[in-house]
């Protein structure tokens, strides 16, 4: 059944409130509760206190008019429509309603049913279309948050309290890790169930007076006012990670999405909102750059950091474009020392300003950005470029193994950029190794695999790098159409010395063994670890014992050099 709509009436004339009765019981299936006032001042505390759905306001005497009680309902209701009841020859006063936002007025002396029912209609739909226009401008429409406009007026306001009070007032903003991926793998769908749950969840952290906000894409807004000593904000930081930790069930698996919060304070860090902001994001990209999944308040120091970021990230497009990069190749021996059964290549950048600038140094900054994508292209191409180029001129078939990014793995366009290098190079598939970290594999395990198995279609081989550092799923490994395991260097340095490394080693040798999965040793650097793995299966090994990584021209005398070793060395077989 129809609720009806409920209409307050305040007019100290009783006939006039009889006549507005009498006229709606002639409205068709009208469904009108009428509500009657007399007097000003309980109208206005009825208008406060009770819901209403329009108002129809006409005449008083003294110093208060109907005009005077318009007025404040739209000051304290606005979004509830009023309606104007004027006498002949009063029109000024309401056009003058109409232009302080009253939605109609009427002559009383020209009132009928159906004039009165059109008034009413037109004002309800004229509000909910007012109401639907600022709940599209003021709130996101995904998760019904308050949007950008409405989060800056919020903020505004915490920041004249904290000004006038002299408290303290803390500003987030919080971007989810890796959320790319979900609406990449699952859909839109799915990412907006996702962001739907964690606003629900994260306003559970909140207290009524802070303001969250959906800022854009995968990021967040927060505001909160009065927060006393900046503990009161870690505290709510580490709340709203620990409430992520819940799984979010999405279909045949368990979604964990994760976040990292910076933090900015007034008035510790400033009093604009533009610099609060500015600094909120640095400290948030601080958090992703250390680890993830964590928070940060914002610190001078930041800012260094921040310009020389910058400065790295227009220096590394400029790089691209004019080829300023170089790959060296390490080399992989066979237990029998006779050749070497293959390379590593290793990128690297050596800026005219700021010289040799160490992959972990740019890296990072290349995924951030998605420069990676075209650096990635350019690193698999002169690979296999420089493999062919090698069994020209007669070094024999070397196998490259060429790292892959995260951020290169969740490319739907991986798979067409391996095959047509491959195709443009002519290099044989299998004389190519694709190297992945075992986080990045297990970042989405699901969708991993398809895209390994569509490699593996290619005829190249897969291997996973600085394996016993993740979080490998033995479930999800076996499922994985890999050819090796890469036993970090971490575990190899104090080899055999080191009792807990020479378990993990031997464990990971067993897994291995029984998974018919090749071990590689990195980081191997004299003949004591070079026994031990030989001990527990390994038959591969890269490190400094062998030679450094070398560019390209320099690959046959490092070749000749690392197999002398063979005669000084036979304790190695």
């Amino acid at each position: 059944m129809k609720t009806p709509l409920r209409i307050l009436m305040a007019d100290e004339d009783v006939g006039c409130c009889l006549l507005i009765r009498r006229m709606m019981s002639h409205i068709p299936a009208a469904g009108y509760v009428l509500d009657w006032s007399g007097r000003y001042d309980e109208a206005l505390e009825q208008a406060l206190t009770q819901r209403h759905d329009l108002y129809l306001v006409g005449g008083f005497e003294g110093r208060r008019s109907g005009l005077d009680l318009t007025l404040e309902l739209l000051r304290h209701r606005r979004q509830t429509p009023v309606v104007l009841l004027i006498d002949a020859g009063a029109e000024g006063m309401g056009a003058e309603a109409i232009g302080c936002g009253a939605a109609d007025f009427l002559n009383k002396q020209e009132l009928s049913p159906s004039l009165l029912e059109r008034s009413i209609r037109y004002s309800l739909e004229r509000s909910r279309a007012q109401q639907r226009i600022h709940q599209l401008s003021h709130y996101d429409p995904v998760t019904g948050l308050p949007n950008r406009v409405q989060f800056r007026e919020r903020l505004k306001q915490a920041m004249t309290q904290a000004v006038g009070s002299g408290g303290r007032a803390a500003l987030m903003l919080l971007d989810l890790d890796n959320f790319k991926l979900i609406n990449d793998s699952l859909g839109h769908d799915a990412g907006d169930r996702v962001l739907k749950t964690l606003a629900r969840r994260m306003r559970a952290c909140l207290r009524p007076c802070d303001t969250l906000s959906r800022w854009g894409g995968d990021e967040f807004a927060l505001c909160l006012p009065d927060i006393g000593e900046p503990e009161g904000a870690a505290r709510t930081a580490r709340q709203i990670l620990q409430t992520m930790e819940k799984p979010i069930p999405m279909g045949e698996q368990d979604l964990y999405p994760r976040a990292s919060i910076g933090i900015s304070l007034l008035p510790d860090d400033g009093d604009k909102i533009s610099l609060l902001f500015k600094q909120a994001d640095m400290a948030m990209h601080q958090a992703k750059a250390q680890g993830r999944n964590t928070y940060r308040f914002f610190f001078e120091e930041m800012t260094v950091e921040v310009l020389e970021r910058l400065s790295i990230e227009s220096r590394l497009r400029t790089a691209i474009k004019k080829g300023q990069f170089e790959l060296h190749y390490q080399l992989q021996f066979d237990r029998d020392l006779n050749d070497i059964s293959g390379v590593e290549a290793l990128l690297r950048w050596k800026d005219p300003l700021l010289g040799d600038v160490p992959p972990d140094r740019f890296i990072p900054i290349a995924e951030e950005t998605g420069l990676i994508l075209p650096l990635g292209k350019w690193v698999l191409r002169t690979a296999c470029n420089q493999v062919r180029a090698w069994m020209e001129d007669g070094l024999g078939a070397i196998k490259v193994a060429v790292n892959i990014s995260g951020v290169q793995l969740r490319d739907p366009g991986l798979f067409r950029a391996v095959s047509d290098i491959l195709e443009e190079t002519g290099l044989p598939p299998a004389l190519l190794e694709i190297e992945l970290t075992e986080g990045t594999v297990m970042e989405n395990a699901i969708e991993t695999i398809k895209t390994l198995f569509a490699l593996k279609s290619l005829g190249v081989g897969l291997s996973i790098d600085d394996f016993g550092t993740g979080y490998s799923s033995l479930s999800y490994l076996k499922r994985f159409p890999v050819d090796v395991l890469k036993i970090d260097r971490s575990f190899v340095q104090e080899l055999p010395a080191n009792g807990d490394d020479k378990a993990i080693v031997s464990a990971i040798a067993a897994m291995a063994q029984s998974l018919n999965l090749k071990i590689i040793a990195e980081g191997v650097e004299n003949r004591d670890q070079v026994n031990f793995l030989l001990s527990r299966g390994c038959v591969t090994f890269q490190g400094f014992l062998f030679g450094r990584p070398t560019p390209s021209h320099s690959i046959q005398s490092s070749r000749e050099r690392a197999k002398t070793l063979k005669m000084h060395g036979a304790a190695l077989s």
